[in-house]
């Protein structure tokens, strides 16, 4: 029994000091070597993320314009179809008649080229 709380006594001998004892100096240092790396762990997964946040605003930015110039583009393609159906109906050629009116002319165009947002990046 007694060379049994001897050799318990041995080994947490070590952990009981360090309990006891105040904080010496390479505690201290070696608490600071670790914060310090800790903060520039911290600060590399800082820069990490703000650099994919910018890189992911830049790839919505550039999405949006290529949106944006190719909408214009449509746009500009249906007016001008839009454009030669309204000479065809003020001329009285195929495709359209005189008996059909401007409204149904319009709300036939309209129909063709309804926007959806679904069809817009």
């Amino acid at each position: 029994m007694l060379l049994s709380v001897l050799i318990i006594l041995i080994e947490i001998g070590p952990v009981l000091s360090k309990l006891i004892l105040n904080v010496g100096p390479y505690d201290v240092a070696l608490a600071k070597e670790e914060l310090l790396q800790m903060a520039n762990a911290e600060q590399e997964m800082r820069m990490e993320k703000e650099t994919l946040i910018e890189k992911h605003k830049l790839i919505a930015q550039r999405k949006k314009d290529v949106s944006e110039e190719l909408v214009e583009k449509i746009t500009e393609l249906q007016q001008q179809q839009i454009d030669k159906d309204l000479k065809k109906w003020e001329n009285g050629e195929q495709g359209t008649t005189k008996k059909e009116s401007l409204d149904e002319v319009l709300a036939r165009a309209k129909g063709q080229y309804e926007y959806k947002k679904d069809n817009v990046l």
